[in-house]
């Protein structure tokens, strides 16, 4: 299943509000769920889900380049050729490398809308552009007949797993784009580093999780 969307973000460029419209939902979203029926009473059902990674855009701290007084200046209007929230759509690490060469070619050294000098930019040796959610979960429910209580009464008992395959999932990463250190054995990374994993809500694509329950139909 495909998800299309887009917003505006407001503010990024003031003489151009479409400077800030782009998509804003992950572009493609499968779920796949089923139940069997086995003999004795059992049965067992899944659910897969699959969520395509985020639209996102590369940001330049600390400089206001056109005087909307936006600090965290998005990479789109720095250089060319680049849609807002494009990566990792339309836009990937060869368009990043580009556009930071370019910059870096064009506005490092100059002066910002505010006098602040603008720094250089280096790509991280290693990144992404945010991570896709995986999570497959499994329920195996046993039934038994209790006619005795009242007739059609049932008790089910079931256990659970999520995340079955314990996916990493990893989230919360960082798009500011790194800026040059003038030593280079001090030069560190954030931009493309996740700094955390999906919470453990069940059903969310949080590390492995087992639970097991139980209830009466009646």
């Amino acid at each position: 299943m495909s998800i299309t969307g887009g917003s505006t973000t407001n503010g990024i460029d003031l003489d151009n509000l479409a400077a800030g419209w782009g998509p804003t939902l992950a572009p493609q979203n499968l779920n796949v769920s089923g139940v069997v029926t086995l003999p004795w009473g059992f049965q067992i059902s899944v659910n897969n889900s699959i969520l395509a990674r985020t639209p996102v855009e590369p940001v330049i701290s600390g400089i206001d380049l056109n005087g909307a007084g936006n600090t965290t200046f998005p990479l789109n209007l720095a250089a060319p050729n680049l849609g807002y929230n494009c990566f990792p759509d339309s836009c990937g690490k060869a368009q990043l490398t580009a556009a930071i060469a370019y910059f870096n070619a064009t506005w490092a050294g100059k002066k910002d809308a505010r006098g602040t000098t603008i720094p250089s930019l280096v790509v991280p040796p290693n990144y992404e552009f945010g991570d896709p959610t995986f999570d497959t979960d499994f329920r195996l429910t046993k039934s038994f007949n209790i006619p005795k209580l009242r007739e059609g009464t049932k008790l089910l008992l079931f256990g659970e797993v999520f995340n079955a395959f314990n996916i990493a999932n990893l989230t919360s990463y960082g798009f500011n784009i790194d800026k040059v250190n003038a030593n280079p054995a001090a030069q560190t990374y954030s931009f493309g580093q996740p700094q955390a994993r999906f919470n453990q809500v069940f059903g969310s694509g949080g590390p492995r999780a087992i639970q097991v329950g139980g209830r009466i139909n009646f």
